[in-house]
């Protein structure tokens, strides 16, 4: 007669094999993700602002996601912070803006801030910042006054850019081929000399004709 027996596994051993399957299944890399997702959830839930705001993620989250800059202006606060949503993947519900910004400044960038540090740990950061602020306009032409002048009536001087100052030396050559040159002017000098002793000459001739001396003639008679 024969027996059978079987193997029996000590308690220890059955530990050992459901502790090595667990950590077949979990690496160290989902750990950190469950992590990360759980701690990115609870923000949602428990953070004033974005609970106000009513944010909730639907689908996975998508990025990288832009850090909101460092301002201190409320509006620009809020516009960082839904980009950063937008960006995530993450829903805004509906809500009032004006409880949004009852909430303040300082609670709307540490929401923002603490938001962003959480999702850039599972979707990535990216390396640009988005300016949210609108540059005024700026003519292009500087003013070229000189500083310290209390004056209001002094006129303002601007400075030329390239293609300025390239029409203006244009501008001074075809000036310069018009004026007149200096040895023409020089030249034109003899003519009036010349009509001058004319007119004289003409002058004697009709004395002569008269019948009247030379003026030089009469003055030799007087000195006699």
């Amino acid at each position: 007669m024969t027996t059978t027996r079987k193997k029996m596994k000590a308690p220890d051993a059955e530990v050992e094999d459901q502790s090595r399957s667990t950590a077949d299944q979990w690496s160290i890399q989902a750990i950190e993700d469950a992590f990360h997702k759980k701690e990115q959830r609870k923000l949602l839930l428990e953070d004033p602002v974005l609970q106000t705001m009513k944010v909730r993620q639907i689908g996975e989250l998508m990025g990288p996601v832009t850090a909101p800059p460092t301002t201190s202006n409320e509006l620009v606060a809020v516009k960082a912070l839904m980009n950063l949503l937008k960006e995530a993947g993450l829903v805004a519900g509906a809500f009032g803006a004006d409880q949004l910004f009852d909430l303040g400044l300082d609670a709307i960038r540490a929401s923002s801030f603490g938001l962003f540090h959480k999702l850039k740990i599972l979707v990535g950061e990216s390396p640009s910042i988005i300016d949210l602020t609108v540059a005024p306009q700026i003519s292009s032409y500087e003013s070229a006054a000189e500083p310290g002048s209390d004056s209001s009536e002094e006129p303002r001087r601007m400075s030329l850019g390239p293609s300025g100052t390239a029409m203006l030396v244009d501008r001074l050559r075809v000036t310069s081929k018009k004026a007149p040159r200096p040895d023409r002017a020089v030249r034109a000098q003899p003519t009036t000399d010349r009509a001058t002793t004319t007119a004289i000459s003409s002058s004697d001739s009709t004395d002569r004709l008269g019948g009247r001396p030379p003026c030089h003639a009469s003055s030799g008679n007087n000195k006699l």
